[in-house]
């Protein structure tokens, strides 16, 4: 595309203005008109003596007629104001203007400053825009930003005479979002609009944001790559971009960025324990912050605390659950500009007592036993563990009700008939926890065939034979954690104190094919020179299995009497046994699911939203029968969300989902203006404060020439004024 130095009239209304230029010219032919000859013997005298400074006089009276005229040429000139730009074509003067205006609608626009809120400014500033900047026919473009940008008009509005209200009612309506403001998919979604229409108008485009620094530049602070190509695009075509600073001058917030419980799991008379985390991402210490504990809508305790710059402090908050069922926790930061961010909300299922099934294949239900059941304090009331073990032997296990199980545990089952593996597989699958130690009465061929099922079952591997096994005990092997953030494990890897150096383990089973296996499933290994998977997670349909390659008593290691072992099963067994409790607790956008039994069936099924709006939902029937799928869109706002089965007055039921926005968009950390033109130097930013609210057009070029004409007035003002005493000095002289 070839470029061309040319340039456009920003006010090109007033060009008929430049024949203000010859009024210097009319006076001057009026006054020579008004002369007259009058003979005087003394004025021949001293017209015999001008006539030799004649020339020079004609010079001097012309040098003052142009320098007047020039006067108001460029004082009518600088009014026009010319741009000089390098674009593909010259735009000429009252051509029509092409602006498009990109609104950033994330939370953090929500922030109150001066008793209005950021999106409101962005807003009010693009309408005036409209109405005080534009002109009949001129085109106008919009975009709101906020998670996946959205492209308001299809084709360009043009700006009337008779107003301007479907521009401005779709800018009165945008709202705000609570997704991160997402710059490089604004720009090419902006591009490919003007793009669509074919045409090389040249575009002047409006960001209107608070320009946080996680928007603009990477997380090591670097130019992001997406940005950068969109706007060298953006100048390619010959449009230019303007950036509308509108954070505040000082970014106080706090951000309470998690809520969670200290205890996977929850019943009923057992102590728990909630923490929020609280984070000031700014520069300034904040005192005297307030936060609020509360328990299904009802404050349960209160603490002040105080957060110096770049500091995260977390709060604990011990309380005691006395009824069952599902909970809602909410923690709230109050004394705060940004109102977003001062929530989190959790929802958590609070149990009578997590029933989990042991299957005993041998003696290993004792060592189990002392490990999940504790003997509860009948003074205090006080639980010391939620589980209620019940054990089975293993042939029983295909005739026990399991409506009320959360995790079954497996130990040392010797083999599985076809119908016992399809009840356990069916268990797992609509979301149950199984846990299974495969100890030395395994028989390989009865887990390979159904429960494994050459990778289609539910257990994670094949075995191989024979299983490694020392006799002796004098040669042992020891566990490593792979997967050090693993819910199961995290605390085994983390904690010195967990005991992990004292498991020795003299036996286990080997898979058949190690390759096979997913490297994140495997949790544990040992240390043994094939690194022989000794921990594997698999998930199986909307459930999980664990699977040890040792048993649970002492017969192939001291597993049962290391610290290692209570570890283990008091993080595994919550972990497994809570597989839906994640997904209550959901993010901006992510979708909810869940099988509905057949006694909950409802024929009406709504979701309130907190603002109480409501969304009918569907019950689908799933290919069993016997249960139904419920599918929930993704939010697009955080808050406590209500499921309703039913009338409850009429023996419906009720659930609840938590959604939380990214915490991340708290930090108001901004670029400045001088930093942000240094990464992107095609970007011309707007001042904050009161040149910022100017109407005026704010256009990305350095050609704007008026300040320079009526600096040039003001010169040959001054320079006139000099020549005329200068020249009427010398006249009186003569």
């Amino acid at each position: 595309m070839t470029h061309v130095l040319g340039f456009s009239l920003i006010n090109g209304g007033l060009l008929g203005f430049l024949g203000l230029a010859s009024i210097p010219i009319i006076i001057y032919l009026i006054n020579r008109q008004r002369h007259r000859r009058v003979p005087w013997a003394a004025m021949e005298f001293l017209l015999r003596a001008m006539k030799k400074n004649r020339k020079r006089l004609r010079l001097e009276n012309l040098l003052l007629l142009i320098i007047r005229t020039l006067i108001v040429l460029l004082f009518v000139f600088g009014m026009l104001r010319p741009i000089m730009d390098s674009g593909p074509l010259p735009i000429t003067a009252g051509s029509t203007r092409y602006e498009f205006y990109i609104v950033d609608a994330s939370y953090s626009m929500g922030l109150e400053d001066g008793g209005r809120s950021l999106l409101f400014q962005a807003v009010d500033r693009a309408k005036r825009r409209v109405d005080k900047v534009l002109r009949p026919g001129d085109q106008v473009g919009l975009i709101v930003g906020g998670g996946f940008p959205e492209v308001m008009f299809s084709k360009p509005q043009t700006v009337s005479e008779q107003g301007n209200r479907l521009i401005t009612d779709t800018l009165d309506r945008v709202e705000l979002r609570y997704e991160p403001m997402d710059v490089a998919a604004t720009l090419t979604q902006m591009l490919a609009w003007i793009e669509q229409g074919g045409n090389n108008f040249q575009w002047e485009v409006h960001f209107f944001t608070d320009v946080q620094r996680r928007d603009w530049l990477t997380t090591d602070g670097a130019t992001e790559i997406g940005i950068r190509d969109g706007l060298a695009r953006l100048e390619a075509q010959g449009s230019k971009i303007v950036v509308h600073d509108l954070g505040p001058e000082r970014a106080r917030n706090a951000s309470v960025t998690s809520v969670q419980s200290l205890s996977p799991l929850l019943a009923i008379d057992m102590p728990t324990s909630f923490s929020a985390t609280v984070v000031n991402p700014g520069r300034e210490t904040l005192a005297g912050l307030e936060l609020e504990f509360t328990v299904n809508g009802e404050v349960q305790a209160s603490k002040t605390i105080s957060l110096d710059p770049g500091v995260s402090q977390t709060v604990a908050f011990p309380y005691v659950f006395r009824s069952t069922g599902l909970a809602r926790v909410e923690v709230r930061l109050r004394s705060d500009s940004l109102e977003v961010d001062n929530r989190r909300y959790q929802v958590v299922e609070v149990h009578e007592a997590v029933e989990v099934l042991v299957a005993d294949g041998g003696s290993e239900a004792d060592w189990l036993e002392a490990a999940l059941v504790a003997e509860s304090s009948e003074h205090s009331g006080i639980r010391l563990t939620p589980y209620r073990v019940e054990t089975v032997p293993a042939d029983r296990l295909i005739s026990t009700d399991l409506s009320d199980t959360r995790v079954i545990v497996l130990a040392n089952v010797e083999g599985f008939t076809e119908a016992e593996s399809d009840r356990i597989g069916d268990y797992v699958r609509d979301g149950g926890g199984l846990l299974v130690f495969v100890g030395g009465r395994a028989n390989m061929r009865s887990y390979n065939s159904h429960p494994f099922d050459n990778g289609k079952g539910w257990f994670p591997y094949a075995l191989a034979e024979p299983p490694i096994y020392d006799e002796t005990r004098k040669n042992y092997f020891r566990w490593t954690v792979t997967a050090v953030e693993h819910p199961a494990v995290e605390y085994l890897a983390a904690e010195k104190d967990s005991g992990l150096e004292l498991l020795a383990v003299h036996g286990y089973w080997r898979p058949a094919d190690t390759a096979a296996i997913p490297s994140e499933d495997i949790l544990v290994r040992l240390n043994d020179v094939e690194n022989t998977p000794a921990v594997v997670e698999r998930r199986f349909g909307n459930g999980r299995v664990i699977s040890v390659n040792m048993s649970a008593d002492r017969s192939w290691s001291n597993f049962p009497v290391a610290p290692a072992f209570l570890v283990f099963l008091y993080e595994t067994i919550p972990f497994l046994s809570t597989p839906s409790q994640t997904q209550r607790n959901l993010s901006i956008g992510e979708p909810f699911s869940r099988v509905v039994a057949t006694d909950e069936y409802a024929d009406r099924v709504v979701l309130f939203r907190p603002d109480g709006g409501g969304l009918p939902l569907s019950l689908e029937p799933r290919p069993d029968s016997k249960s139904f799928d419920l599918n929930v869109p993704g939010q697009e706002s955080p808050g406590l969300f209500e499921i309703r089965y039913g009338n409850l007055e009429d023996g419906g039921t009720s659930r609840w989902i938590a959604v939380n926005a990214d915490s991340a968009e708290g930090d108001l950390t901004a670029v400045p203006p001088s930093e942000l033109k240094d990464f992107y130097p095609t970007v011309y930013v707007s001042e904050r404060g009161a040149a910022a609210m100017s109407d005026e057009p704010l256009v990305a070029s350095t050609g704007e020439l008026w300040r320079s004409l009526f600096y040039a007035v003001l010169a040959l003002l001054a320079l006139e004024s000099v020549l005329a005493r200068v020249f009427s000095a010398r006249g009186g002289r003569v």
